[in-house]
């Protein structure tokens, strides 16, 4: 993948995430629960929303250390290829 697919998976991935924040948040304040169990929802929601954040964080992470890895083996390979490219001449 490179970097513009990247970008790409991280916008959306951002907008994902920000609707599902916007909604939650409209949908619990124009429920018709009171206010004590309205709160309760809304640190429930908050809660699944910190543990996916937290998800997704380890989840970028994982991929960021994979292209970081991809990267570090390509430059190896091009090192080589340069090496014995100067040593036949």
């Amino acid at each position: 993948m490179n970097n513009h697919e990247n970008d790409k998976f991280g916008y959306f991935a951002s907008g994902i995430l920000l609707g599902a924040v916007i909604g939650s948040v409209v949908a619990l304040l124009f429920a018709p629960d009171s206010g004590k169990r309205t709160r309760k929802k809304i640190q429930r929601k908050s809660d699944e929303l910190m543990d996916d954040v937290v998800d997704y964080a380890k989840y970028s992470r994982d991929k960021a250390e994979k292209i970081v890895e991809e990267g570090k083996k390509r430059v190896e390979e091009l090192m080589d290829e340069a090496k014995t490219t100067l040593k036949k001449k």
